[in-house]
């Protein structure tokens, strides 16, 4: 299903941690969803983890989720994606197949940006990606910069991922 005109600002009202359609995921399957609209991180927020479709995904299964979505971070945070802000302390594997994220992503201060998945560690099983994009623009001085994931620390099987990305690391 499609869901349109979602406009989320994280601002100094904000007190989760995650930002994002879903702000947190954790054992969940998600599957065939749109998302289209915007989501605003301002200075003075409590937020860490930003993405599309969820801040932050841990054992869980994605499949045809794409995220139209566009990314504005004002504030330090820990990671932006477009599609996921992070994965992270998964017992279990993680499987995200045939997603997307289009939409541009601004960010000056996070520590890790991204066009798809933010940041990935802290898991025990696989992290499987496959048939996924990213399509977009992606200004960011994030320390960990990327077209498909800004850091990974753990051990990933990709297959068929690309980026269709205009990537500028310097917004001075």
């Amino acid at each position: 299903f499609s869901v349109t005109g979602i406009n989320i600002i994280a601002d100094e009202n904000y007190e989760d941690s995650y930002v994002g359609f879903f702000g947190y995921v954790e054992s969940s399957t998600i599957e065939n969803i749109k998302l289209y609209g915007n989501i605003t991180v301002t200075e003075d927020t409590n937020a860490s983890y930003v993405g599309g479709l969820a801040g932050e995904a841990s054992d869980s299964t994605l499949k045809k989720c794409i995220s139209h979505i566009d990314i504005v971070v004002e504030s330090d945070v820990e990671s932006v994606g477009g599609l996921l802000g992070c994965v992270s302390w998964a017992e279990e594997a993680v499987d995200i197949s045939y997603c997307a994220s289009v939409g541009d992503i601004t960010t000056v201060y996070a520590t890790c940006a991204a066009g798809l998945i933010g940041s990935i560690s802290g898991c025990e099983d696989d992290v499987t990606i496959s048939y996924c994009y990213y399509k977009g623009n992606l200004e960011s001085e994030a320390d960990f910069v990327g077209g498909i994931i800004g850091y990974a620390e753990n051990d990933l099987i990709m297959t068929q991922v690309y980026t269709f990305a205009t990537i500028c690391d310097d917004l001075s």
